[in-house]
């Protein structure tokens, strides 16, 4: 287990939010592998906030929740909003 991975877990299983996360330790491997050069339990925090500042916006499954705010935070693909507003550039 690799630095990263146990101060994410770590993280992870303190906060009420993340806690429900099945398979933990797997989940967070699967993010040591995908995101190695990156220190993503960062990212795991600024989720966090983000959750917290928009209750209304809560979301149920916090396993899906993290994996699309990482891929959307290391540049792996583009949230829907962020299309729409290239989309419109295009065609000004």
């Amino acid at each position: 287990m690799t630095r990263e991975e146990s101060i994410a877990i770590e993280y992870l299983k303190g906060n009420e939010l993340f806690k429900t996360i099945k398979d933990l330790p797997e989940f967070v491997h699967l993010c040591d592998i995908t995101f190695p050069t990156k220190e993503y339990h960062l990212e795991f925090k600024k989720a966090y906030f983000w959750q917290k500042s928009n209750p209304k916006r809560q979301k149920k499954n916090q396993r899906r929740f993290l994996t699309n705010w990482l891929l959307a935070a290391y540049g792996v693909y583009k949230p829907k909003q962020e299309k729409k507003q290239e989309e419109v550039k295009e065609k000004i």
